[in-house]
C-alpha cells in the first residue's frame, strides 16, 4: 500500500535545446531535442519513490505512444499504477520546453482530456491506508471530491498551489486551501495573490490563516521559506552546475514530503529538500536526476550548510 498518492497529470516533456528563445516571426535552429517522461504530478512521485518513500499515481493517460512512455518512466522508478486508467481513443498530453544554455527553460503545456481524472475516476478504494494526497487542484469537481475522500480516510492533504490554480475561482481556492496540511507555493502564485508584497513570511502567514498547518514558498534560486504556527524557517539555495531547472519545484516538494513523513525536524526536512532539489537540475529532464536519499547526504556532507 502506497504512503502518498498523486493526483493529476502525467506527460510527456519535449525538451528543445536552443541558442536562445526566439523573438515574434523569428526562426532559430535547435541544437538538439529529447523526448522524456514528465508532468508534475509524475515527477513528484517519481522523486518521492526514489527517496523510498512508495507512492502511487490516481490519473490519466492515453493509449498512445506518449502513453507509454509515461509509464515505462512511473515503471522504472516503482511508482504504483494500481489506479491509472488507460483511455482509449484519447491522447497523453505533452509540454514543449525550449531550453537555453543557462538551463532556465520556457515551457508550452498542450493539454489534452488525459491531464486530469474525472471525479468518476476516484473511488474509496484507493484512499484506503494512503497517509497524503498530494494534487495540483487543476479540476475543482475532482479535488473537491479528492478532499472529500481523504477527509473520510483520514489521508492529509497536500496542495501545490500554481496560478493556473488560483484562476478557478476564489471561492474553490478558499475551500481548497482550507483542507490543506501542507501548501507548496511557488514564486509565480505568490506573487499572483499578494502583488506588490515583498515580505513573504507576512504572505505565509495570510496563508496560514487560510487553513493550511505549513506553508512552503519556494522562490528558484531564491530558495524556500517554511512557515508554520511556531516556526519560520529560511533556506538558501545551493549554487550548482545547472543544466535543466525543470522539475526542480517537484523534486523539492516531494523530497519535503518524504521528511515531513519520517518525522524529521522542520530544518532538515528543508535543508534536505533544497539539496534534493538542486542536484535534479544538474542533468537534462526532469526525472533524469533525481536523488536518493544516499544521494543528497553525500551532497550536504561536501557542502557546508547555506545560511539565511
Amino acid at each position: 500500500m502506497a504512503r502518498v498518492l498523486g493526483l493529476g497529470d502525467a506527460g510527456v516533456d519535449i525538451i528543445i535545446h536552443i541558442p536562445r528563445l526566439p523573438h515574434h516571426d523569428e526562426k532559430i535552429l535547435a541544437t538538439r531535442f529529447e523526448r522524456h517522461s514528465g508532468g508534475v504530478i509524475a515527477n513528484f512521485l517519481c522523486a518521492l519513490s526514489r527517496l523510498g518513500t512508495t507512492s502511487a499515481f490516481v490519473g490519466c493517460l492515453g493509449n498512445d505512444e506518449f502513453g507509454a512512455i509515461v509509464r515505462k518512466g512511473l515503471d522504472e522508478f516503482q511508482v504504483d499504477v494500481s489506479s491509472l486508467i488507460v483511455k482509449d481513443g484519447e491522447e497523453t498530453y505533452f509540454s514543449l520546453s525550449m531550453l537555453d544554455d543557462t538551463g532556465e527553460k520556457a515551457l508550452v503545456i498542450a493539454p489534452t482530456a488525459t491531464m486530469f481524472p474525472t471525479p468518476e475516476d476516484l473511488t474509496d478504494d484507493t484512499f484506503r491506508g494512503a497517509d497524503l494526497i498530494h494534487t495540483t487542484g487543476l479540476r475543482a469537481d475532482t479535488t473537491l471530491k479528492a478532499i472529500a475522500l481523504a477527509q473520510r480516510h483520514g489521508v492529509k492533504v497536500s496542495l501545490d498551489l500554481e496560478p493556473s490554480t488560483l484562476r478557478l475561482g476564489g471561492d474553490y481556492v478558499r475551500e481548497v486551501l482550507a483542507s490543506s496540511h501542507l501548501l507548496f507555493v511557488n514564486g509565480h502564485a505568490i506573487r499572483e495573490m499578494f502583488p506588490g508584497e515583498s515580505d513573504l513570511t507576512r504572505a505565509g502567514l495570510e496563508l496560514l490563516r487560510q487553513g493550511p498547518q505549513m506553508v512552503i514558498i519556494t522562490s528558484g534560486g531564491d530558495g524556500s521559506l517554511v512557515v508554520t504556527r511556531t516556526e519560520t524557517i529560511h533556506t538558501r539555495a545551493f549554487q550548482v552546475d545547472v543544466k535543466d531547472t525543470t522539475g526542480a519545484g517537484d523534486c523539492f516538494n516531494a523530497a519535503f514530503v518524504h521528511g515531513h513523513l519520517e518525522g524529521w525536524p522542520l530544518e532538515r526536512t528543508a535543508l534536505f529538500a533544497t539539496a534534493a532539489a538542486a542536484l535534479s537540475i544538474t542533468v537534462v529532464g526532469a526525472q533524469s536526476g533525481l536523488p536518493a536519499v544516499r544521494d543528497v547526504e553525500a551532497f550536504l556532507q561536501k557542502r557546508r550548510a547555506p545560511t539565511a
